[in-house]
């Protein structure tokens, strides 16, 4: 037991809550538990279950269809794959019941086997028993998605939310257990807000909004302390924002300029473009943060072709670790990563001066989980824009900024190239939950120069190649 309990990087909760809460099966498990009741002369037994996976797992191939992962979610082939499930389930709970009664009759590591055994098939016997969730329910508690592998079919069960669990089994009981939750990225607002709620004789009184809202609804955390540390560093004279101006004219809504969205190839190409001719500013000595794989391999073979400096890119060979070590070991580095490469990484010094973001960090659309909360939402008649996208996307732009001012005498510019956000009213609370420094449109502003350390036409310390 603990008194008391302290996450770091809390921001990450919910995510890995989820990941610790999700479950799989599929058949090749499933195959192996009715080799096991084969081997103890349970063939009946063992037959059924063979069978009732087949037919499961048949199922969900006929309801992917060739895709490689779907949500299962009001599926025309619902009622059909609940059958299948119906009857796998009790072959898994049939299957349960022998395996566990065996093991009491042995002991060692064949007991240990058998027990293990049983617990993976009651497991996915309770993944069975949560389906029809994902098939109507109002309010599931559960998502389920169908994927394809290369052995066959697997379905994966998530949990909705985890807000219930943790308010339930963490938050719940102060008295018992202190609970500390750190994160430089926890909220999305600079200071508090406030609302007007109706007082008990009907006035409308101001009342401040929680600083971590967000964050606390998504963990279900309904009364707590706040607090928000300053931070230790100065933005204004240390670091600033370099938001360009992109090409063309800002376009109609007939007539749109293809340069203002990054979903273009035009776009993509000016980024590319763009990305160099700030590299070549600052002499290397820069991360480039991609929110994609393709992304981070276009743009690590653009500036590997193009660039003097030494330029590699996650992805080409080297694990994280030994890329992040080659970028701290060579002079006028360049390195381009994606995912994991926006937070816990940290270079200090004038080994990295500039961070290139491509856009802003949103969630995937075509992620099942977001999926299922964006058709919550929208069956009730709300908008996600703020849970699903805005909070999230917020959190981990603050990370990826967070990689370039470690300490008080770090000087950087971090560049974000989405041009959305000077255009579209929409991402305005961006643009606020940035750091307080300043934000230059103009690469030929002296700012950067003086921040990137090259003031003057300083040369680089060394050249990769020429």
């Amino acid at each position: 037991a603990y008194d008391v309990l302290v996450f770091d990087e809390a921001h990450e909760l919910e995510a890995r809550a989820i990941g610790k809460f999700e479950k799989s099966v599929s058949y090749d498990p499933v195959s192996r538990i009715a080799k096991r009741l084969e081997a103890l002369g349970e063939s009946v037994c063992a037959r059924n279950l063979t069978l009732q996976g087949m037919g499961f797992f048949n199922r969900l191939d006929a309801i992917l269809n060739g895709r490689d992962r779907t949500l299962l979610a009001n599926a025309d082939k619902g009622p059909a794959l609940l059958a299948n499930a119906a009857e796998f389930r009790i072959a898994l709970r049939t299957a349960w019941r022998r395996l566990k009664d065996e093991s009491k009759l042995l002991e060692g590591r064949d007991a240990k086997l058998l027990e293990t055994a049983a617990r993976k098939a009651y497991d996915y016997a309770e993944v069975l028993k949560t389906l029809p969730e994902s098939l109507g329910q109002d309010q599931p508690l559960h998502v389920h998605v169908a994927e394809t592998q290369r052995i066959g079919a697997k379905l994966t069960q998530t949990p909705f939310r985890v807000a219930g669990l943790f308010k339930d089994r963490l938050f719940g009981n102060p008295e018992q257990l202190t609970v500390i939750c750190l994160s430089a990225t926890l909220s999305m607002h600079k200071q508090a807000g406030v609302q007007w709620m109706t007082g008990p004789d009907g006035e409308l009184v101001q009342v401040a909004e929680p600083l971590f809202k967000e964050f606390r609804q998504r963990v279900g955390l309904a009364e707590c302390r706040e607090f928000q540390c300053p931070s230790p560093f100065d933005y204004q004279r240390q670091c600033a924002v370099y938001l360009p101006r992109v090409p063309g004219q800002s376009g109609t809504r007939d007539k749109p300029n293809p340069y203002g969205n990054p979903n273009t190839a035009e776009w993509r190409g000016w980024a590319k473009d763009e990305t160099k001719r700030l590299v070549d500013l600052s002499h290397g000595r820069a991360l480039v943060l991609t929110t994609s794989a393709k992304a981070c391999k276009d743009m690590g073979e653009h500036l590997g072709k193009f660039c003097h400096w030494p330029v590699r890119f996650q992805g080409e060979g080297l694990d994280n670790a030994r890329l992040v070590e080659w970028f701290k070991a060579t002079p006028n580095a360049v390195l381009v990563g994606t995912a994991s490469f926006w937070a816990g990484i940290s270079v200090e010094g004038e080994a990295l001066s500039l961070v290139v973001i491509d856009r802003v960090p949103f969630d995937s659309h075509e992620d099942p989980l977001f999926k299922a909360r964006d058709e919550w939402y929208k069956a009730r008649g709300k908008s996600s824009w703020v849970d699903l996208n805005l909070w999230p996307a917020i959190t981990k732009l603050r990370q990826g900024m967070g990689r370039l001012i470690r300490t008080k005498s770090d000087t950087g510019v971090v560049a974000i190239l989405d041009p959305r956000l000077l255009t579209k009213p929409a991402y305005k609370p961006i643009l606020r939950a940035l750091p307080d420094c300043p934000q230059v449109r103009d690469l030929d502003d002296p700012r950067l120069a003086r921040l990137l350390g090259v003031e003057g036409g300083v040369q680089p310390l060394s050249l990769a190649h020429g």
